[in-house]
């Protein structure tokens, strides 16, 4: 029996695979070293990101204090800093944060289900005023 076709045909497909996923990363390798690693270097960002942690290590203490607090603990701080979280429609949710440093400064977000993946499609700043903020801490406290 003749078995050189079905092997040859399996050789041919695991070929091509191999040749499209080289020239796939060769692609990518390119982009990378000659348009994205230039257009990072140039914004700056890795020398604003050292400045960020400089900060963060040395003045503010977040580092510290967020090394310090249990996971479980910064979980219900994120949790309980979630205003408002409404489905818009079956593939779009708008979630609304409050900040962790200015109470009355919130971050209105949109993200829709794209493919298999939740994007972020829209990004708002607000901020509320001491009206809306009085009533709210009122509510928490249980005043209404």
């Amino acid at each position: 029996p003749n078995s050189w076709p079905p092997c040859r045909w399996s050789i041919c497909c695991w070929a091509a695979w191999y040749a499209v996923r080289n020239a796939w990363f060769q692609v990518h390798r390119q982009l990378r070293l000659h348009y994205f690693r230039p257009l990072w270097d140039d914004l700056g960002l890795p020398k604003l990101f050292q400045y960020r942690q400089a900060w963060r290590d040395n003045v503010s203490g977040d580092t510290a204090q967020l090394a310090a607090t249990p996971r479980l603990d910064r979980m219900k701080e994120f949790y309980d800093r979630i205003r408002r979280a409404e489905f818009l429609s079956f593939s779009k949710v708008e979630i609304e944060m409050q900040d962790r440093k200015k109470p009355e400064r919130r971050y209105v977000s949109t993200m829709e289900l794209i493919g298999f993946d939740w994007k972020l499609t829209a990004l708002r700043v607000i901020t509320v005023d001491a009206s809306e903020r009085l009533a709210e801490l009122a509510a928490r406290a249980g005043l209404r």
